[in-house]
């Protein structure tokens, strides 16, 4: 059986290193995926997209990583003549660092736009260039600033350049609005205004002949607002430096003048890469074979073919030891080679990003290349080995997850900025983002996390609540929870009192809002609880004629008003009065609660999200289980959990839940997490393990998930981004805690684990996991005779450490203190005994 049976019809995933700025990306047809922009045209929306081509007829036969730590991809094809094999990568400097600095730097801020007609300025029609001035893709993007806007080139000390600068006015239609002042070293500054020199919703260039005139290696472009502009804010789309004579426009526009040094000023200094791609040709026959190897390229930028060089956009040039050809169906032809009979060929192709110049690789080029990557990649200091599970399957995504989140994180001001993906989720979300968090802090890394958590404090409003979101309330209980969280990780005290105030100001706003609006009026039914919110996780109640009361912005509410609380009594502070704010919350939503309850066409009883709606029962679930883990609402045991998770099993497809997301009769993969952390603490662990292998089933080959899919033959739409790192985190967090949970003040150790991992040779550990317990360190290695467990003792208050031994025939939990080293010893037939 396939490992991954479930997994989605179409995947791609990240080749870039850690915190790059620019993520490239490989699909699933071996395609590279270069540049993307979100709102951009086609289903993927990456500007440019170079694949190779399989002979034709031939059948796709799978696509894999050399190693989970390492994203070199392959990918195999066959017909009854030949296999055809792709293997790619990025390429890393032989010492682990790279010091090709990037063609110019921005001085002095970071402001840009990524739409320049985006819905927030007047239209002006945008269409692709055509030389004679109409808008190409390097004017969808502008640096914009009321102060100066500053880039500087490194060049050879006293050297000429001409330098040209492209303006698209993409707010005024009428002259004299705006005229901007252009410096340049050692020329004279240039004043313009430029729909008045090109016309309203036109572009065109500046030229200079600049020269570093002072002799430090720097030539500067200044360009600001002149100090007559009526709008005091400058821009520039995009510069092009040139060592040699200045082309005309038409060949700056089209993309022909190739000695270009290029900025796209709207965009961050990207870093220059190479990527290698090699194809393999075997021949199964016992007579020679010829193939004409060919990429089809999609593109939103030019393309320029010049012989051995293919250079497509200002930032992607790719070079093979031949030459290329253009067709007309838009394809690009390399030179025919013969494959000898039961033999192979091989074709290197380097991908150059952003300004790299390398020469072409052959064969020995590629596996040098390959053997640099392979090291740079096992050099990383990244949180591996924390984690141990002798199931490769699940070993493996866990691997590979912890990568994945590292290769979506972001450097943003000088710090560690993780986002949930490289792509349409480069950003940290509130929700998502919490549970990030707190993953990277239980891997050891409370340092990187607290830059994740500062960012979300940032968004704190003047009334203390958080509101990213329209009336999406849960924010605030959210970051109310992950503050809190992440000093019951750290035990720091101290991180905690020096958020205090803003706690104390979160806590109000929730008082607020539990006594305004209809939540306020006692024959509403939200009385007592709060108005109407946004939901998300498959219903927006935000349209005008959907605006019902719901319950999940009270369940995190809930958790984050309990989560203050235990806050306060970590600091010594008096949390009475808000104990009793709690209790009368939870109270009201209880008599709510007891009043909506209805049942499905199983029979099952459930609380619906929404009150007095007809939503599908499972839909937009995920903030119930979040309250019953990691909120804690309810007890152990309690049957309306008991209740809520029979409703939701009863609706799963492929071991997941059907139709809770957004996706109509889809499959939001890491649900499987909130509904397998709900099980286990309700004392489910087997249910709970066959969550996290439904989660595993619907990975990608590439060891990664979508937000969404379709069951299989179902279709192939999808939702989200991909590699997807809040399912990153949530497949790590779950296949932790089936080893060891929290429990109020116990650890509960290996509840969750399967006999099949109780085998010889076999070892289950925990590396210095953080608890609110401190660092966890724990064992559990099978030899032939025996069982050993070992716990290294606690290094902050536990009332007792609880070892489950169900999956190796035991019947009741060991109970331990936790300020000791526990060894045991475990044999079959008899038990436990302690050394």
């Amino acid at each position: 059986m396939t490992p991954f049976p479930f997994s989605p019809p179409w995947w791609q995933c990240c080749l870039s290193l850690p915190d790059e700025a620019d993520k490239v990306l490989v699909g699933r047809e071996s395609g590279m995926l270069f540049d993307y922009e979100r709102g951009g045209r086609g289903r993927r929306e990456f500007r440019t997209v170079i694949e190779p081509l399989p002979p034709e007829g031939a059948e796709f036969c799978g696509q894999d990583l050399l190693d989970p730590k390492v994203p070199i991809v392959r990918s195999r094809w066959t017909t009854p003549e030949i296999d055809f094999q792709t293997e790619v990568f990025a390429a890393c400097p032989p010492d682990g660092q790279f010091t090709v600095p990037p063609v110019a730097e921005r001085e002095g801020g970071e402001e840009a736009t990524a739409g320049w007609d985006g819905p927030k300025i007047p239209r002006v029609k945008r269409e692709f260039f055509q030389a004679g001035g109409e808008w190409g893709p390097e004017f969808r993007t502008v640096a914009w600033s009321t102060a100066d806007i500053v880039y500087a080139f490194r060049v050879p000390i006293g050297a000429e350049r001409w330098v040209a600068i492209g303006l698209g006015e993409g707010e005024h239609t009428e002259a004299g609005r705006r005229i901007l002042r252009i410096e340049a070293d050692g020329a004279r500054p240039l004043v313009i205004d430029p729909v008045a020199a090109f016309g309203a919703g036109k572009a065109g260039l500046c030229r200079v002949q600049a020269r570093d005139a002072d002799g430090d290696g720097i030539l500067r472009v200044r360009v600001s607002a002149a100090p007559e502009s009526p709008d005091r804010a400058a821009f520039v789309n995009a510069m092009w430096l040139f060592d040699g004579p200045m082309p005309s426009e038409a060949e700056i526009f089209s993309g022909r003048a190739l000695s270009a040094e290029f900025v796209d000023c709207g965009r961050p200094a990207l870093p220059r890469r190479r990527f290698l791609m090699r194809l393999v040709v075997k021949n199964w026959t016992s007579r020679p074979v010829s193939l004409v190897p060919s990429l089809r390229i999609r593109t939103l930028e030019r393309m320029v073919c010049a012989g051995p060089q293919l250079k497509v956009g200002h930032a992607t040039r790719v070079i093979a030891g031949t030459d290329f050809q253009a067709r007309s169906d838009g394809t690009v032809a390399l030179s025919m080679v013969e494959i000898p009979p039961s033999g192979e060929k091989e074709i290197v192709l380097a991908f150059d990003r952003n300004g790299y110049q390398g020469s072409a690789v052959d064969g020995a080029g590629f596996e040098e290349a390959r053997r640099t990557a392979v090291s740079h990649w096992g050099s990383l200091d990244l949180p591996y080995g924390k984690i141990v599970i002798p199931d490769d399957r699940i070993q493996s995504l866990i691997d590979s997850s912890i990568r994945n989140i590292y290769q979506a994180r972001d450097i943003e001001g000088g710090l560690p900025a993780f986002h949930v993906g490289p792509t349409c989720y480069r950003q940290l979300w509130v929700v998502d983002g919490a549970f990030l968090l707190e993953l990277v802090t239980m891997l050891g890394r409370p340092e990187e996390a607290r830059a994740g958590m500062s960012y979300l404090l940032g968004f704190q409003e003047d009334d203390g609540g958080f509101q990213l979101k329209a009336r999406y309330w849960k924010e605030t209980g959210i970051v109310l929870w992950a503050l809190v969280r992440q000093a019951v990780l750290t035990g720091d005290a101290d991180w905690l009192r020096a958020h205090w105030s803003r706690i104390e100001r979160a806590v109000d706003f929730i008082r607020r809002l539990r006594t305004s609006g209809r939540a306020a009026n006692p024959e509403a039914p939200e009385f007592g609880l709060v108005p109407y919110g946004d939901i998300d996780g498959g219903i927006s109640n935000m349209e005008e004629n959907e605006r019902l009361p719901e319950y999940s912005n009270t369940y995190w509410l809930l958790i984050g008003l309990k989560a203050a609380c235990e806050a306060g009594r970590m600091i010594g502070k008096d949390v009475r009065e808000w104990s009793g704010q709690y209790e009368s919350f939870l109270a009201a939503f209880h008599a709510a609660a007891r009043r909506d309850m209805t049942a499905d066409a199983r029979g099952h009883r459930y609380l619906p999200i929404r009150m007095g709606a007809t939503d599908t029962p499972q839909k937009a679930q995920w903030a119930f289980c979040h309250a019953v883990h990691p909120g804690h609402l309810f007890p152990t045991g309690d049957p309306f959990v008991e209740e809520m998770l029979a409703m939701l099993d009863a609706a799963r497809v492929e071991g997941l839940v059907l139709d809770t997301g957004w996706m109509k009769d889809g499959l939001w993969t890491y649900f499987a997490s909130f509904l397998g952390h709900a099980h286990l603490w309700q004392g489910h662990p087997h249910a709970a393990l066959a969550q996290l292998e439904a989660f595993a089933d619907h990975a990608a080959p590439v060891l990664v998930w979508r937000e969404e899919q379709k069951p299989a033959g179902c279709g192939n739409e999808e939702v989200g981004d991909m590699p997807h790192n809040w399912a990153s985190a949530e497949f790590v967090r779950l296949a932790v805690h089936l080893v060891a949970l929290e429990r109020g003040d116990e650890l509960h150790l290996f509840q969750g684990i399967p006999r099949s991992w109780i085998r010889p040779g076999a070892r289950t550990a925990l590396c210095g996991i953080l608890t609110a317990f401190g660092p966890l360190t724990a064992s559990l290695d099978v030899s032939a005779t025996e069982i050993q467990i070992r716990v290294e003792p606690l290094e902050r208050p536990c009332r007792q450490i609880v070892i489950h031994t169900s999956a190796w025939g035991g019947t009741e939990p060991q109970i331990f203190p936790a300020d000791r080293k526990i060894a045991l010893q475990f044999a079959t037939g008899t038990h436990l005994r302690t050394k």
